[in-house]
């Protein structure tokens, strides 16, 4: 179950991370579908309720909440982020994420990750204009591929207290 958790976390981290130039700085939301959500809403509920409340906590400070059908994920893109045209990867454990030059409006990326179980990510990354993009990726861990698909929009300015991915 945690390693499920995670693998699907980590999707949300993945393709939110996935900023390219000319986007506004600031605070970022990206919502994330992923196909099997209610049954890993209820493998959560059936927690601990300490190691539930760990991870809840675990995935709320990197801006990750679980919800109905999906997941809500934030991001804060500094202005020096934004310059520099800054991918800002939040990854857990070993991982290595390859990124293809913009192609129009498009760019692929793929993370290997050298975990328990390994986590591998193949995604594309589609923006509209610097305040919106569409996400899909394709995530394998333990056995298990999740396609999943996200849609992200910049909030404002403020990051609030979401701190910047380093």
């Amino acid at each position: 179950m945690k390693y499920k958790v995670l693998g699907i976390a980590s999707v949300a981290l993945f393709a939110v991370t996935v900023f390219a130039e000319d986007i506004k700085p600031g605070l970022w939301e990206m919502n994330v579908q992923v196909p099997g959500m209610s049954a890993m809403q209820q493998q959560m509920a059936s927690l601990p309720p300490a190691e539930r409340k760990q991870m809840e906590e675990a995935m709320a400070k990197q801006g990750v909440k679980i919800g109905d059908g999906g997941m809500v994920v934030k991001a804060c893109v500094t202005p020096e982020m934004a310059k520099r045209s800054a991918v800002p990867i939040q990854q857990q454990g070993n991982c290595t994420t390859t990124t293809s030059p913009r192609v129009g409006n498009t760019i692929k990326v793929a993370s290997v990750c050298r975990t328990d179980p390994p986590v591998s990510v193949e995604g594309e990354v589609t923006f509209q204009g610097n305040t919106a993009y569409i996400v899909k990726t394709r995530t394998t861990t333990g056995g298990q591929t999740i396609d999943s698909q996200a849609s992200g929009r910049w909030l404002g300015a403020d990051c609030g207290n979401i701190e910047p991915m380093q």
